[in-house]
């Protein structure tokens, strides 16, 4: 029977080196080098049993890595986008996780094709792309109006307390993590102000599902803020050192589930729903015992969000 894993322990003379290069010493026959920085980036690796995504990690003596063969039958698909709504100026998408927000993957959707605003690459769910640049002009402004409104879903670590609360402080740049920027509280003359409402829609044994409103749009600010109150999204490797739940994902569970704003040109209220992903979905299923039934269905026509409560 062939193995499912791959386990290596790191030796005196493997002391200090990096996880890709140690795997591209440990095991060139498997794979390719590419391929091997893919299963490292897409969290099929761990190190002493936690999840290890970054590829420059340095190992230390005794260090034990795991390789899931799991990546090797997994060929990489061409990105597939699913259309929320579409018109003559704009076009909401469904981003699927893993999809890096640049114009270049969403380029076989019109003849031009501009990002009005981005998702990290593993946040799945409501993307606002627009057919020229005055039309993306027009929705910049909006967003800086506040009047687009955008709802996430989100399942944290741990059993959140409050049955809602709001999140306000100031975010910046406070390190950086293997080449990536971290972001956090500071004082308001080192970062820009941001603002969170959220609302717990479901508790697990050792998870929480979230409903998320972010009245401003800074870099990682979901993630940044539910970190700082000590809920990090399951399998964010970034904002989460150490998690309670036994669970761990693939990719971080942030959904961008629902859209509202008035259309740049005719003022019409514009509704976009993204369904949950089937990774999403089977976490839900296994952290909170719940399936994505019918209060996570479809918006229905002349639905405006009011059945979201406070938030």
């Amino acid at each position: 029977m062939k193995a499912e894993k791959l386990s290596l322990r790191v030796g005196r003379q493997e002391k200090g080196m990096k996880l890709l290069a140690f795997l591209r010493e440990k095991a060139s026959g498997l794979s390719s080098v590419k391929m091997l920085k893919r299963a490292i980036d897409e969290k099929f690796c761990t190190v002493n049993g936690r999840i290890e995504c970054f590829s420059t990690h340095p190992l230390k003596e005794g260090d034990v890595v795991e390789l899931d063969l799991a990546f090797l039958s997994k060929a990489k698909k061409p990105i597939a986008i699913d259309i929320l709504y579409e018109d003559t100026d704009l076009i909401v998408c469904d981003k699927h996780p893993g999809v890096v927000s640049e114009n270049k993957n969403f380029q076989g959707l019109a003849k031009s094709i501009f990002l009005v605003h981005r998702l990290d690459k593993e946040t799945s769910g409501c993307l606002i792309l627009a057919k020229s640049n005055a039309v993306k002009q027009k929705m910049i402004e909006l967003f800086e109006a506040k009047k687009v409104r955008k709802f996430y879903l989100a399942i944290v670590d741990g059993i959140i307390k409050k049955d809602q609360g709001r999140i306000e402080n100031y975010l910046g740049k406070v390190h950086t993590c293997q080449g990536g920027a971290i972001y956090g509280k500071c004082a308001p003359y080192k970062g820009q102000k941001a603002i969170t409402e959220w609302k717990c829609l479901k508790r697990g044994a050792k998870a929480s599902l979230l409903l998320l409103k972010p009245l401003t749009g800074r870099t990682h600010q979901l993630r940044a803020h539910l970190s700082e109150i000590g809920h990090p999204i399951l399998g964010d490797l970034q904002y989460g050192h150490k998690f309670s739940s036994t669970f761990h994902p693939r990719r971080h569970l942030l959904h961008a589930w629902r859209l509202f704003f008035p259309h740049p040109q005719t003022e019409e209220e514009i509704k976009a729903e993204a369904p949950l992903p089937q990774d999403f979905r089977q976490a839900m299923k296994a952290v909170l015992q719940m399936h994505s039934g019918t209060a996570f269905g479809q918006t229905n026509k002349g639905d405006r969000g009011s059945h979201l409560g406070s938030l």
